[in-house]
């Protein structure tokens, strides 16, 4: 099994010389969160992975075998969405090294873990009607449930090296509490407003779940 690797340190001057990359901007301090996505040959098990970069991870409200979540007696939680989101999928794609492989299992794994970690429900059904010039997309709210637990855990998409330097031996630096949320009210993407909710601390310093205003 080999593996090839894309990325790099820093940026091709032009002149062959390599210069460091610039200063992170703060919104990449705070949110920035890396991950590894790995393509694994079916055929002949050859791999390659890539870096990628968020600053938020859209999670589906979807249900693991693809159908909305109308089930609110049993909602969606956040940590299942998570695990969705870094679930494995096959993937058409030539392989490379064989040229006889035509679909590789993609795999997803952090990598380094931002200080703030931004959730985006994608809440929107894209809809497609008619065909032609008659043709058009809309969007569908899913009003669907979701249990939002005052923490999440993160640990099961960690990789073991980023596992052992955020984590360590203190599996509670791995978990996100909850701080605050922001709710679209409307029946479409194009209309509606927006709210927002967040968890205030009392005088000493603790969480109240009951000041969730």
């Amino acid at each position: 099994k080999s593996v090839k690797e894309a990325g790099g340190s820093g940026s091709d001057s032009g002149d062959g010389t390599c210069r460091p990359l610039p200063p992170p901007l703060p919104t990449d301090e705070y949110f920035r969160l890396d991950v590894d996505v790995c393509l694994t040959c079916d055929h002949c098990q050859y791999s390659r992975s890539k870096k990628e970069m968020y600053r938020h991870l859209s999670v589906s409200i979807e249900n693991n075998n693809g159908n909305g979540n109308d089930d609110n007696n049993h909602p969606l939680t956040i940590e299942q969405g998570i695990s969705q989101f870094f679930r494995q999928e096959q993937r058409e794609i030539k392989c490379e090294e064989c040229n006889d492989g035509t679909t590789a299992t993609q795999s997803m794994s952090i990598v380094s873990r931002p200080k703030a970690l931004l959730l985006h429900l994608k809440r929107f059904i894209v809809e497609s009607n008619g065909s032609g010039e008659h043709h058009q997309i809309s969007f569908r709210k899913d009003d669907a449930q979701v249990k939002a637990d005052h923490s999440i855990s993160m640990q099961q998409s960690f990789t073991m090296d980023a596992d052992a330097d955020a984590a360590g031996t203190n599996l509670s630096l791995s978990k996100y509490n909850l701080l605050g949320v922001v709710r679209h009210i409307g029946r479409t993407a194009n209309s509606g407003h927006y709210t927002a909710d967040a968890i205030r601390c009392s005088e000493n310093g603790n969480t109240n779940a009951n000041k969730f205003k």
